[in-house]
């Protein structure tokens, strides 16, 4: 009989030994996705990232166009 407070005999141990993964971690094998919060910190690093740039166009576009502005009424 085999079960969870049972031992197993050294027969019954030797005839599954091949079929147990080995207990050595490995290096390599498949990708795991990383945990969901680290998913959530990039995401949200990705739009603070995307709003900083969209300020930086909008005073980029405010200055070319205040400045055209000057130039347009100097010039009527």
């Amino acid at each position: 009989m085999v079960g969870l407070g049972v031992p197993l005999t050294d027969v019954q141990g030797a005839r599954i030994e091949p079929l147990v993964p080995e207990r050595t971690p490995r290096r390599g094998g498949r990708w795991r996705d990383p945990p969901l919060s680290r998913c959530i910190l990039i995401e949200a690093e990705e739009a603070e990232e995307a709003e900083e740039a969209e300020e930086a166009e909008e005073a980029e576009e405010a200055e070319a166009g205040a400045g055209a502005g000057l130039f347009a009424r100097r010039g009527t």
